[in-house]
């Protein structure tokens, strides 16, 4: 057990289970004075986390029209046997869903890694501008990223998928860079080399809440 005071920091090492409680205390006048205290969390997910969410990832880009058939040429000897020919049949089914190839890796990475779980339902509620509207939609404030939003990117070729809040966009690699650059947005320097596939994403972010006037926050 181990009583902090004001300003104290516990660091507790992975896979070490916690319970804290926050408690009031008495200041020099005697006076009761509430205690907030504040966890910071670093992700560390298990392998099998990551797989089935990868496996999650894949199955959902599939289509559902190839389905099971027995071709296995000679009928086992029990009819309870699983025959080594039906194990075969089966890991060629498995190898048909299941593939690791490197840019479905990358886009699965930045989906999961952008992921906001931890925040959801504290996102704005979606709203409906124009882009025309962007820079009126208050003449003093800035365009900065949500707080409860992740942006990351990756170059992939001569383009960038931009990855916000598990969703990945495709972008420029200058629009990618400078979106994720820093918390508040430059507008105009973002718009004069976005392209228009840029502006578009640029625009849906505004509008789910990705993306915020700093007045608003």
């Amino acid at each position: 057990e181990w009583l902090l005071n004001a300003g104290d920091m516990l660091y507790l090492p992975p896979n070490v289970a916690h319970h804290g409680i926050a408690q009031d205390h008495k200041n020099k006048e005697g006076e009761e004075e509430h205690c907030l205290t504040a966890s910071v969390g670093f992700r560390a997910p298990s392998v099998k986390t990551m797989v089935n969410d990868y496996i999650h990832f894949i199955t959902e880009s599939k289509q559902n029209e190839v389905r099971y058939r027995d071709n296995a040429p000679t009928r086992p000897e029990h009819h309870a046997e699983i025959s080594e020919e039906t194990v075969s049949q089966f890991i060629d089914y498995l190898e048909q869903g299941i593939s690791i190839k490197r840019e479905q890796v990358k886009q699965w990475l930045g989906q999961y890694c952008s992921d906001n779980k931890a925040f959801e339902g504290s996102c704005l509620d979606d709203q409906h501008v124009h882009y025309d509207e962007l820079p009126d939609s208050s003449p003093h404030s800035r365009l900065i990223q949500s707080p409860y939003s992740h942006f990351l990117f990756s170059h992939s070729g001569q383009t960038s998928l931009l990855f916000v809040d598990g969703i990945s966009y495709p972008v420029s690699k200058m629009f990618a860079e400078m979106i994720c650059e820093d918390d508040q947005i430059d507008y105009q320097q973002l718009d004069n080399h976005a392209t228009d596939g840029d502006r578009t994403v640029l625009l849906t972010l505004f509008n789910t809440g990705s993306l915020i006037l700093s007045g608003d926050s």
